[in-house]
């Protein structure tokens, strides 16, 4: 030991203190990173199950009113494609009736003027 080194007392050595300081300051930030973590891991698990629920329950409800949009579209649309179907066949008849009565109408017209002792010429131009 060099003669001008200064030696203190044992009591006032504080190199162990510092270091065990040190150990207590690392195993109490230890211990609070483990308990944040327990904390955020037990409210992780609370946040899930909460958008777990809140999903199902939107889930439920969208499905519910898509399910009563779906059900009366349905039916909107099942009563556009029986009207459409019934002015369809009304349409077809009525083409089909007045072709019959233009085709009548001109044969009779044909016998009437074939039939007729008059000769008229405008009459006879409508052939």
């Amino acid at each position: 030991m060099p003669k001008d080194a200064e030696v203190s007392p044992w009591w006032d050595d504080t190199f162990y203190e510092h270091g065990t300081q040190a150990l207590v300051d690392t195993m109490e930030l230890v211990q609070n990173i483990i308990l944040q973590t327990e904390y955020h891991l037990s409210q992780a698990q609370v946040e899930t199950n909460l958008a777990r629920k809140t999903a199902q329950i939107l889930s439920s409800s969208s499905t519910r009113s898509a399910q009563t949009a779906y059900t009366w579209w349905d039916w909107v649309l099942r009563g556009c494609a029986v009207g459409s179907a019934l002015i369809f066949s009304f349409t077809l008849f009525q083409c089909c009736y007045f072709r019959h009565l233009i085709r009548s109408v001109k044969a009779s017209t044909n016998t009437i003027l074939t039939l007729s002792p008059l000769k008229l010429p405008t009459l006879q131009r409508l052939k």
